[in-house]
């Protein structure tokens, strides 16, 4: 009877404790300490949107993520392994997107963190504001507006002018190139090199020319 009462008891005790914990997380998503369960965090914030093994955390978000102490700081206090706080290859990471946060959890000791004693509880070794993924910086970069070339005239020493487009201080796009002679290039330009125009003699001829790579003239036959 006493072991059943005792038992109980302890029921009691826990359900109370991880209520709690429940109440402390939706009160205090900012300020997490090491410890709460990982039962608490389903409870409170239901299943996370991903799970994943410490290395393959790394392996998606690029570099090693350190924990602090200082809630303010943006992440939490992680288990301590002599001189050093750090997080090991047990730990798993679940991620909340919505909350944008990322949570580290180990197996700690059932009792008192006790050695020998059941390793069957996980619990919260630490956490951080969610980075933004590599995929979210490529969207936000495809839904950035393009560079425009614009319409402008420029006249050079030797005389020579240029009409047409510009872009990032360059001929590029359509645009007019006449030589002091009066000899001039109609066509499309790319990073101030000729792809391809009808170039015209003051004579009235006219042939099919580009740039090379290297910046040469050439008649296209």
């Amino acid at each position: 009877m006493k072991r059943l009462l005792l038992a109980f008891a302890l029921l009691i005790f826990v359900l109370s404790a991880c209520s709690s914990h429940v109440n402390y997380i939706r009160e205090n998503p900012d300020r997490l300490t090491r410890g709460l369960k990982a039962k608490a965090f389903l409870k409170a914030w239901g299943e996370p949107d991903e799970t994943l093994s410490y290395h393959d955390f790394l392996n998606k978000y690029g570099s090693r993520v350190s924990g602090q102490t200082d809630s303010q700081a943006g992440a939490g206090s992680i288990s301590e392994y002599g001189d050093r706080a750090h997080y090991t290859h047990l730990t798993v990471a679940w991620i909340y997107e919505k909350r944008k946060k990322i949570l580290f959890f180990e197996k700690g000791y059932l009792v008192h963190d006790t050695p020998g004693a059941l390793r069957a509880v996980w619990r919260l070794v630490g956490w951080k504001n969610l980075p933004e993924s590599p995929k979210s910086e490529q969207a936000a970069k495809s839904h950035e507006s393009p560079k425009k070339a614009y319409q402008r005239k420029i006249t050079y020493e030797d005389r020579s002018k240029y009409i047409g487009n510009i872009l990032d201080g360059k001929r590029h796009g359509q645009g007019t190139y006449i030589w002091p002679s009066g000899n001039k290039y109609v066509g499309e330009w790319r990073n101030n090199r000729a792809t391809g125009g009808w170039f015209y003699k003051t004579t009235g001829q006219k042939v099919w020319v580009y740039q090379d790579s290297e910046g040469k003239w050439i008649i296209n036959k």
